[in-house]
């Protein structure tokens, strides 16, 4: 019996470690809404404007779908600093750049690796005026950033600025 554990605990350690991989969706979508106290069409994700908050380890893999629910319009999402090394720059979201944007009615899903610096990034849409329009949020690699910034803190408090 002790020889059948000690070749099983010896497979065990040949096989990959599991990897945590952060999953979501995001729908985009134009609703109206009036986020600055206008009622205008704005694009937005999962029926917010910023959008959902996306928090991760660092260097944690991340499969993020994007459903473009509009019925006239493309969309890209840009990941602000992440470096795509693994993933190639097809899940950049420079749209006409590195990529092809997502068509009305598609969905694309982006995978990568984040990268290992703790901080706040954001992402947002990046075609035409999706980013002024709304689409957009903040992308949170979770970790001290920094001693100084550990003392100064004055509570968790997340704001995503359009001008």
């Amino acid at each position: 019996m002790q020889m059948a554990y000690t070749w099983l605990y010896f497979f065990a350690t040949l096989l990959p470690p599991t990897r945590a991989v952060y999953v979501t969706t995001l729908e985009i979508r134009h609703e109206f809404a009036s986020p600055d106290c206008v009622d205008r069409l704005v694009v937005n994700a999962n029926h917010s404007i910023p959008g959902p908050a996306i928090e991760v380890d660092p260097g944690e893999e991340v499969e993020i779908t994007i459903v473009n629910l509009m019925l006239s319009n493309a969309v890209s999402i840009h990941w602000h600093g992440m470096v795509h090394a693994d993933s190639g720059p097809w899940h950049d979201g420079g749209s006409m750049i590195t990529q092809c944007p997502i068509p009305p009615g598609s969905k694309w899903v982006y995978k990568f690796k984040v990268n290992e610096h703790p901080g706040l990034y954001q992402y947002h849409g990046h075609i035409g005026g999706m980013r002024v329009a709304g689409l957009g949020g903040a992308f949170i690699i979770k970790g001290d950033v920094s001693a100084f910034a550990s003392e100064a803190d004055g509570g968790e408090v997340l704001m995503h600025l359009k001008d």
